[in-house]
């Protein structure tokens, strides 16, 4: 262990030190250390591997550049070190579109882990980043399900790539895992290092030369003080460029190795960080005698380890990068030819794959087959992003020669990925061929559809849609109903049911005599819409289809896409229905089967469900970190971007960060407009006018909502709930002395309530008339609707709109002149609204209050300290001296939420500052903070 690894790292060790005493304990739990590379992650490891001995289980892997394309190659090699069973890991069998073997394999896994773990586990994860994306998704299901198992996960990785960096920063989110971000050593700490090193202080010149050249990173300042050490003139590297820097000074380790040593080194540089010495030796050329010599000489100067006598690896990756960066690009190339010559010899296809396209041969038939073999695997086992990869290679390998089944094939795994715009190129190319298959044609077709739809071309979408029915009618019915139930299900966002709901209907009528999953699947897109037009029936038919996706089609990947929109699409209808159970339900089953795939579109689409399904129960918080997470700009998908753009704007209206929610709302109203996305403008539409509304805007407030109906009506809305508008577009036109407008949205909500089991419409439609009885006089009538209200709110738990019915009551009792009557009733509306963080309703109950003549309750001392569990978060990690910025990566937010949250957390502290939070003045807050986190 290096000094230079320990310094400033006590967090991560404390860490390290909790998890595995949790896992001792019978709880389980994960950590993740996320660095650049030599900050001293890999030394954290190795001193949890001791810390854990002699009572836990020790299972160990590390990911390798070269083996990010061998599926569970990480997660087999832990299960190796642990004694578990490599055979949970096999692949399925071959075949065009096999089953989906994933959650067998998930659930093997799961099951092996619970009955070993009779003893503690630890599972130790390095280089996590270069991490299969298999094993990737193998993890992410363990670390949400070990909670009540004796297992710790401990994972190193570094920022980039970022496919495994993202994972953690969402598991942290989620609360399943923590996550510790090592910072550069500070200028003390590092000087420090250096004079322990070469025995003593240096001069201030040379000091302050490798302090600025290191920058911090321990493994770098090794080297420096070592090279200071032999006499070498360290102000030499300052004359070539900074980003030169870091590889020049790990070179100098390289220096007096022999010529034939450094030849092997170079060679082993291209296998990875850990290779075969017999392959190195091949690849560098080198006899017998040269070889001996080579790897004697790497051994000996400790730049290379022997793990076993068949396997090797560097001493640290920095070593392996340094070199494989520094060779000229020829001479790399030549020898990823070889390895890939080598390792097809041996059979190790998985492996040559990765060398074949690194050296771009172009026009070699043996490595065409071995990219689109491995890219055809990937997409079989539900690995898209790697099948993407090795397609997107067998395709540039091809060149003109690339055939439709290649090119089909990836425009497929890209429509997974979330790379649309590259699908739509692919199909145009193929467009141009004049021997496409009907079937093939309407394969491409639909598969335009949805990329064009994912980019928001709608209009591109419906007619891409509109030839592949025309084509697939009449000789395949079953293609008919698949490519109908696609464009109605893409269409509807824009268009509404009014356009989409004949498209499922013709579906439905399809597939009525088949009970097959197509007939499921007919039936769950026809359901959806038809309970978002306001058919009841709807409602029923959508259960029906996520029952069946549950019962069977989510352990198929081709039945993977619709199963997931039957559970999606339930899981938005069961909420809008009040079924909030339900809802939650699927979306449980949802997530699960998110941790087996790493497919953009389902990715960014659940997240848009959570926030659909969060923000209308009232979960603000909740709703805000899904809509922060889908609307992020590394989203791909301009259509969920776009959505979940306005339920951003719409959840931070409510919190009454307005500032913020206009923003939004100006970001997201001008795309939305110009693809003509309907739904989307309703939701933004809506935020505006109640914002009109209680700027004294009347008028405009009325003028705006008649749009709203107008709009609603055209898209075939039937379903009130979807987007609640119409409590506040009664109050707008009532304020404008629009009587009829009013009575017409009470008269729509009536025939609502009629055939619909939700409650809003019936809450709306009876405080509306309680505002319109109330404005013609009749005080007892109003007062009886109020009540009719709030009984009906005892049913359902909807507590913002609870709080506008009670702020509604509240101010109709002060009108009346009964203040002490209305002074409980806004109270109780303050409290719900603070407690669900409903910034805007709250202060308007707190306005209505005062003008009762009465005063906030306070709530009790302990409640009104009592961080929630993301506050905690934040307030564990800025006390721990991260900034804003790094907060906000770690937990999936954007700067001014992490700013919100703040605010919150110094109130509740009573505390004014970082500075306080960090100096551990009030160890009673501190102790506070912990507990919850």
């Amino acid at each position: 262990m290096t000094m230079g690894a320990t310094l400033e790292r006590e967090m991560a060790r404390a860490g390290v030190t909790r998890l595995i005493a949790e896992a001792r304990a019978g709880r389980g739990g994960a950590l993740f250390v996320v660095g650049e590379a030599g900050l001293g992650k890999t030394t954290i490891l190795d001193q949890a591997r001791r810390l854990a001995c002699p009572d836990l289980r020790i299972g160990w892997g590390r990911g390798d550049v070269t083996e990010a394309s061998l599926p569970f190659g990480l997660f087999a090699a832990v299960l190796d070190t642990v004694d578990g069973p490599r055979s949970l890991l096999d692949l399925p069998g071959t075949g065009p579109r096999g089953d989906d073997a994933q959650a067998a394999r998930f659930g093997g896994v799961l099951r092996w882990l619970e009955a070993a773990s009779t003893e503690p586990v630890l599972l130790v994860l390095d280089d996590l980043h270069w991490a299969d994306p298999d094993s990737l998704a193998l993890m992410s299901f363990l670390v949400r399900r070990i909670r009540r198992l004796p297992v710790a996960v401990l994972g190193a990785l570094r920022p980039w790539p970022p496919a495994a960096n993202e994972l953690a920063t969402a598991l942290a989110y989620d609360g399943y895992a923590d996550a510790d971000r090592l910072a550069p050593l500070s200028w003390d700490a590092a000087a420090e290092l250096l004079a322990a090193r070469l025995g003593g202080p240096v001069s201030g010149a040379v000091s302050h030369t490798a302090l600025e050249l290191c920058g911090g990173n321990p493994l770098l300042l090794e080297q420096v003080s070592a090279a200071i050490g032999r006499g070498e003139d360290v102000g030499a590297l300052t004359r070539i460029g900074s980003a030169a820097i870091r590889a020049e000074i790990v070179l100098t380790r390289f220096a007096g190795v022999p010529k034939v040593a450094l030849r092997c080194a170079q060679a082993a540089s291209v296998l990875g960080t850990r290779f075969r010495p017999e392959l190195a030796v091949g690849l560098a050329q080198l006899d017998d005698r040269e070889a001996d010599m080579a790897l004697d000489a790497l051994c000996r100067s400790g730049l290379v380890r022997s793990e076993t006598e068949m396997a090797a690896e560097f001493v640290h990756p920095l070593f392996r990068q340094a070199l494989y960066d520094d060779m000229a690009v020829p001479v790399r190339t030549r020898l990823h030819a070889r390895a890939f010559t080598e390792l097809t010899a041996r059979g190790l296809h998985g492996e040559a794959v990765d060398h074949a396209i690194r050296a771009d041969l172009t026009g070699d038939d043996v490595a065409l087959e071995a990219m689109k073999r491995a890219g055809m695997a990937a997409l079989r086992s539900g690995a898209p992003a790697l099948a993407a990869r090795h397609l997107q290679a067998a395709v540039c390998a091809a060149g003109s020669r690339a055939d439709a089944d290649l090119l089909l094939a990836l425009a497929e795994s890209l429509l997974m990925v979330g790379r649309p715009g590259e699908v739509i190129v692919i199909c145009d190319r193929l467009r141009l061929e004049p021997e496409l298959t009907p079937a093939r044609q309407v394969q491409l077709l639909r598969m335009l559809g949805c990329a064009f739809s994912a980019t928001g071309a709608h209009n591109n979408s419906a007619a891409c849609f509109a030839q592949a029915v025309e084509l697939a009618e009449g000789d395949n019915p079953a293609l008919t109903v698949d490519v109908l139930a696609d464009a109605a299900l893409a269409s509807w966002i824009s268009a509404g049911p009014a356009k989409s709901l004949p498209l499922a209907k013709r579906a439905h009528a399809l597939a009525a005599n088949a009970k097959t999953p197509l007939s499921d699947r007919a039936t769950s897109v026809w359901g959806y819409l038809a309970f978002l037009s306001g058919d009841p029936k709807g409602l029923i038919a959508s259960e029906a289809g996520a029952k069946a996706a549950q019962a069977g089609a989510l352990s198929s990947l081709s039945g993977l896409p619709w199963s997931w929109n039957a559970l999606s699409t339930f899981s938005i209808a069961a909420t809008l229905a009040e079924r909030f159970t339900d809802a939650q339900r699927a979306l449980e089953i949802l997530r699960s089967a998110a941790e087996r795939i790493s497919a953009a579109e389902p990715a960014s689409g659940l997240d848009l469900t959570q926030a659909i399904v969060a923000a209308r129960q009232g979960r603000l918080a909740e709703a805000l970190g899904f809509a922060e997470r889908a609307s992020s700009p590394v989203s791909p998908l301009s259509a969920h971007l776009s959505q979940a753009g306005a339920i951003r704007a719409e959840v931070l209206h409510q919190m009454g960060r307005c500032t913020e929610s206009a923003e939004w709302c100006d970001r997201v109203e001008h795309d939305a407009a110009s693809r003509k996305e309907s739904s989307t403008l309703l939701r933004l539409w809506n935020v505006r006018g109640q914002r009109l509304l209680r700027g004294g805007r009347s008028e405009a407030a009325s003028d705006l909502y008649a749009h709203v109906e107008e709009l609603s009506a055209q898209m075939g809305i039937g379903e009130p709930c979807w987007i609640p508008w119409a409590r506040h577009a009664i109050t707008a036109h009532l304020s404008a002395d629009r009587i009829p407008d009013a009575l017409r949205v009470i008269a729509w909500l009536d025939r609502s309530a009629a055939r619909l089991p939700c409650r809003y419409p019936r809450i709306a439609a009876a405080t509306g008339r309680a505002s319109l009885t109330e404005a013609e006089g009749d005080h007892e009538a109003a007062e009886g609707h109020f009540s009719s209200a709030l009984a009906l709110h005892e049913q359902v738990p909807l507590p913002l709109e609870q709080v506008e019915t009670l702020l509604g009551y509240g101010a109709f009792l002060r009108r009346r002149g009964r203040p002490s009557r209305a002074r409980p009733v806004l109270a109780r509306a303050a409290a719900i609204a603070e407690a669900n963080l409903a910034g805007w309703l709250l202060e308007q109950a707190r306005e209505e209050l005062a003008a009762a003549g009465g005063r906030r309750r306070r709530r009790s001392d302990e409640a009104a300290t009592r961080l929630t569990i993301q506050e905690a978060r934040v307030a564990r990690l800025a006390a721990a001296g991260h900034s804003n910025k790094a907060i906000a990566g770690k937990l999936a937010l954007s700067v001014k939420t992490i700013e919100y949250h703040l605010q919150q957390i110094y109130a509740k502290l009573g505390i004014s500052s970082r500075r306080q939070l960090m100096t551990g003045q009030h160890p009673e807050k501190r102790s506070l903070i912990a507990s919850i986190s």
